[in-house]
């Protein structure tokens, strides 16, 4: 039992299913339950290990470990290395054939381009040559990316883009991208101590909040102008934007954002929302 929490932690599949659903959201929106969908949501999964195995790999051979405030491990002994190597390897060898199998039987290029290029994203995140995640505005973009091109994905699989895919992905990066940044307000303090200018750290709690918020409120006029009613697709982004304000008003206290709370309650509902498009894409019409 304890090798396999030690497997569950190390994977970080409870941040690989957020990214690598969107895959799924891609082509449930289009109503598309197919074979080829399957092989392409397995791809996104293992692109989604590749990412996030590397990055933790990356992190802990830079010294920086993960914080209290990560969903990781908190040290790496040597076969806990391995163990992520494998599953690094593992998940883009899934990837990469994956995509390679997607292109031939389909024909389609753009979709297997959207996951390749996810992956390609992971690498400059995480890279010591790189290293995204401490460039100011790049950290937030990548996460952001981290998170619509999986759908565009899968979306581009089976449709060219038109204007409600297009403002759909460009909703969930904004989304993703604010609250990312609200997110790395918890580490700002360490990250000036360790000397990191990550976009967070060159800014105040209250700006952070604000640009948060913007981003998340941006993202619910996009959904809206997309014409994407489904309830609790819309529902998620306002209840997330009132959270942030509510949090906000902690600022004055000195008291940082809870930013677990915020995340817990918006899993129910990306979960709910889920579980619609699964019933919708197989009953075939509207909840």
């Amino acid at each position: 039992m304890t090798r396999l929490r030690r497997a569950w932690e190390l994977s970080r599949l409870r941040e690989v299913h957020t990214s690598a659903g969107q895959y799924a959201v891609g082509f449930l929106l289009l109503k598309e339950l197919s074979p080829l969908a399957g092989l392409g949501l397995a791809a996104a999964l293992g692109g989604g290990l590749f990412a996030f195995t590397y990055n933790t790999l990356m992190d802990f051979r830079g010294g920086q470990g993960m914080k209290a405030g990560g969903q990781g491990p908190a040290a790496l002994t040597s076969a806990d290395v391995r163990l992520s190597r494998i599953f690094c390897l593992a998940g883009l060898a899934v990837c990469l054939g994956g995509t390679a199998l997607l292109i031939r039987w389909s024909g389609r290029v753009a979709g297997p381009a959207c996951l390749l290029l996810y992956c390609a994203i992971g690498y400059l995140y995480s890279s010591p040559a790189f290293r995204w995640k401490h460039i100011p505005g790049l950290e937030c973009a990548s996460n952001g990316l981290a998170h619509a091109l999986p759908f565009l994905a899968g979306y581009l699989q089976f449709r060219p883009l038109d204007q409600p895919g297009a403002l759909y992905a460009l909703a969930w990066f904004l989304f993703m991208a604010g609250f990312y940044l609200l997110h790395c307000l918890e580490d700002a303090a360490s990250d000036r101590e360790a000397g990191i200018r990550n976009l967070c750290a060159r800014m105040s709690s209250r700006q952070v909040v604000e640009w948060a918020l913007a981003a998340t409120a941006l993202s619910a006029v996009l959904l809206f102008a997309a014409g994407l009613y489904l309830p609790v697709l819309f529902l998620l982004i306002p209840f997330h934007a009132m959270a942030i304000r509510h949090e906000a008003a902690l600022l004055g206290t000195g008291r940082l954002p809870r930013v677990n709370r915020i995340r817990k309650t918006g899993r129910w509902y990306g979960l709910i929302f889920f579980a619609v498009l699964v019933i919708r894409a197989v009953v075939g019409k509207w909840i």
